[in-house]
């Protein structure tokens, strides 16, 4: 699928804006494929006053009755993007692959296209807005300062190696598409050659609902994507239900044994159902599955990258107890706002009953230019919140 060019929502032009502005029928429940260059702003069918925010996350679009069209779910997506509603780490929608031509166009012209991350299932036509939390983000920035630290290691002791280290990099989690239709992911992570953009190891940190998408994840990226990946890494949380972490790697089936298109899979418990971590070897990488051969130094030729599973529960397990305490802090700065809003309405009653004696009292001037200068609540800001977006040997 060949990349949309990326334009502002701005650029659909004011003849765009005035075909939006004189339509005189609902415009969510327009027939989305005509309408492309819809604003968000126009697509709010919860009946509110405009600046007024829904008090929970509506990220399904399996209503019988009512499905999502595209307009509503691309509102939805740079609300929760935005910080304007909250919503899961992995927030789901039924989307055809008509619709997701133009969800994709309208996100790709969007203001926060920069800050997405995206998933579209085109066998099960399943659009994907993920969220990361702090905890995915310290696994998948733990295991590629792991992967980096030993690499950077054994490229320091061969002839060659510091050049070839030179040219390792990582491809984040940038576009990678299907060459069979409209498929489109974002991995965590993958590490690949300069020389050779296209080849190397894929990283997806996953809990609830996209652990059990890591196969299919996998199935793309290996037989697929565009890219020729070598082996896709899945670090799987169970969060929800324990503290068991997995690690899973998948590679293609070269026995000879089986048909084409086959997936080789091996997992090991990292952490267990109570938290207590699993001692073992550490996850071995090939150079060969970062770069093809002819691009590795031959004094690197059979050399493998270890990454030691221990340290990576150890950032782990540092995040999650950063992301408690986050979690308490922000619960007392609430209940703190909640019992000064309680104040503020008994001091405005002591306000006004004072401005009702106001002719036998007298103002002090030095408080006079405090209120004068007071935002005016209409327009003055809300109360700002956050979220951080700010990670023998087993081998696959």
């Amino acid at each position: 699928m060949q990349s949309l060019p990326h334009r502002r929502r701005s650029d659909a032009g004011p003849q765009a804006v005035s075909q939006a502005q004189a339509t005189t029928t609902d415009p969510c429940h327009a027939d989305a494929t005509e309408r492309p260059a819809l604003s968000y702003m126009q697509c709010d069918t919860t009946g509110r006053p405009p600046n007024s925010l829904p008090s929970s996350d509506h990220s399904t679009s399996n209503f019988l009755d009512h499905p999502l069209t595209v307009p509503v779910i691309f509102k939805q997506v740079h609300d929760r993007q935005s910080g304007r509603v909250s919503g899961t780490e992995w927030n789901t929608y039924h989307v055809s692959p008509s619709q997701w031509a133009t969800l994709r166009e309208l996100l790709e012209r969007s203001d926060i296209w920069d800050k997405l991350r995206v998933n579209y299932f085109s066998q099960t036509q399943t659009f994907v807005h993920q969220m990361p939390g702090l905890i995915h983000d310290v696994a998948r920035g733990g295991f590629a300062k792991l992967f980096f630290r030993d690499l950077d290691s054994i490229c320091r002791d061969t002839m060659d190696g510091e050049a070839f280290m030179d040219q390792v990099t990582s491809r984040g989690s940038s576009d990678v598409v299907s060459i069979r239709g409209p498929g489109l992911h974002q991995p965590d992570d993958c590490f690949c050659c300069l020389d050779d953009y296209f080849y190397g190891v894929v990283l997806e940190v996953a809990y609830s609902q996209k652990s059990e998408e890591l196969e299919k994840l996998a199935q793309f990226y290996l037989f697929e994507s565009s890219l020729n990946i070598r082996k896709v890494i899945g670090i799987s949380f169970d969060y929800f239900r324990s503290k068991r972490i997995t690690l899973h790697v998948w590679k293609r089936d070269n026995s000879g044994k089986t048909a084409g298109g086959q997936l080789r899979h091996y997992s090991r418990e990292v952490r267990t159902e109570a938290g207590a971590q699993v001692s073992g070897p550490p996850l071995k990488i090939s150079v060969f599955d970062i770069a093809p051969p002819a691009l590795v130094p031959s004094s690197l030729h059979g050399a493998t990258i270890q990454i030691p599973l221990d340290k990576l529960c150890h950032y782990i397990e540092k995040a999650e107890l950063a992301n408690a305490e986050e979690k308490k802090r922000m619960e007392a700065l609430q209940s703190q706002r909640l019992d000064g809003s309680d104040r503020g309405d008994d001091d405005s009653s002591q306000e006004s009953e004072d401005e009702d004696g106001a002719g036998t009292k007298t103002l002090d001037e030095d408080y006079v230019p405090s209120r004068v200068g007071r935002k005016d609540p209409e327009s003055g800001r809300s109360l700002i919140r956050t979220r951080s977006r700010t990670s023998g040997a087993f081998s696959g």
